[in-house]
């Protein structure tokens, strides 16, 4: 998931995390089956002036109930730096 300042951009009047944010829970609570592995990375959201992801979900079956609200509780940040 990316955290970082572009995504406080708007597209069609919502913000980028908004609708990154929405699309997620909607994955984790009602596409992907239950118990299938997944691991969670976001990006952009600690560490001032760093290219760097953190691991939020290790790789394990997925549990929704504790999934979805990591995603729904992540906040884009102006922080990142990237090199691009």
């Amino acid at each position: 998931l990316d955290a970082s300042g572009s995504m406080l951009q708007r597209l069609e009047g919502r913000r980028r995390i908004d609708i990154a944010r929405e699309v997620l829970v909607d994955l984790v609570e009602n596409t992907i089956p239950s118990g299938t592995p997944l691991a969670l990375r976001i990006f952009g959201h600690r560490t001032p002036d760093a290219c760097q992801t953190d691991l939020e979900v290790p790789l394990t079956p997925l549990d929704p109930a504790r999934t979805a609200p990591i995603i729904r509780q992540t906040e884009a940040e102006s922080l990142a730096s990237t090199t691009i």
